[in-house]
């Protein structure tokens, strides 16, 4: 994937990759002698060993085997909408667990001020507008031979979309996909037993890459997805 500067780390050696169908993956390097927790402003957490590097998301590893050494000097962020449970309480200069370098500057990657509200959510609401993302695409019907995201032009085709959000915030909104600029098919994003999904009825007469567009509702930001869905001959 490439990466994805819409979500931000409290770790100057952590970032965050992104698939063109909207899967991320976390990842962070523990260049010291004792585990390190990664906090993403999205409210997703990592645990690096020391010495290690570990990914999490769409794919989960670590690795390495570095002595790990002083390190450098952080302090982590307090994500708005993200509860933060303190790891050290033996530590009272640092409830959050990171101890720090003596006469290391620690900077916060993210200043918090008194007039930022920072609280654990309650179930399917946020105090601050997160990122949806898209978790599954299934061609139901009308796919073009045996390629698994190809759609026939001029064809009708089902697709079913499923979404996630961070925690238990609920996804609601529509979905609209389009060739080119052009709509090709739109759909409710509805509440299942599953998890959250949009069966998309979709025909077009032109080819090219599908691109998925989320109006976004009052928890979740309005986004665009490249796919690898294709409308070929």
């Amino acid at each position: 994937g490439t990466v994805d500067t819409s979500v931000a780390a409290d770790h100057p050696l952590a970032t965050v990759f992104v698939t063109a169908d909207g899967r991320r993956t976390y990842a962070a390097s523990n260049v010291t002698s004792a585990p390190v927790t990664v906090s993403f402003s999205d409210c997703t957490t990592l645990v690096v060993p020391a010495g290690q590097v570990a990914t999490t998301g769409s794919t989960t590893w670590h690795g390495g085997s570095a002595a790990g050494g002083t390190g450098v000097g952080y302090r982590s962020a307090v994500w708005p909408g993200c509860a933060q449970t303190p790891t050290d309480p033996t530590d009272p200069t640092d409830p959050t667990g990171h101890p720090t370098v003596p006469g290391t500057p620690v900077t916060p990657a993210v200043p918090v001020t008194p007039s930022t509200p920072v609280a654990d959510p309650q179930p399917g609401k946020s105090t601050t507008k997160r990122h949806a993302t898209i978790r599954k695409i299934t061609v139901v019907k009308g796919k073009a031979g045996k390629a698994k995201y190809a759609l026939k032009k001029g064809k009708r085709a089902t697709l079913r979309i499923w979404l996630r959000a961070p925690g238990s915030i609920h996804v609601t909104g529509r979905l609209r996909l389009t060739v080119g600029g052009r709509t090709v098919g739109k759909a409710k994003v509805k509440k299942t037993s599953r998890g959250y999904v949009a069966t998309v009825k979709v025909a077009s007469r032109k080819k090219g890459r599908i691109l998925v567009r989320y109006s976004g509702d009052k928890n979740l930001v309005s986004e665009v997805f490249r796919t690898p869905l294709r409308v070929r001959k």
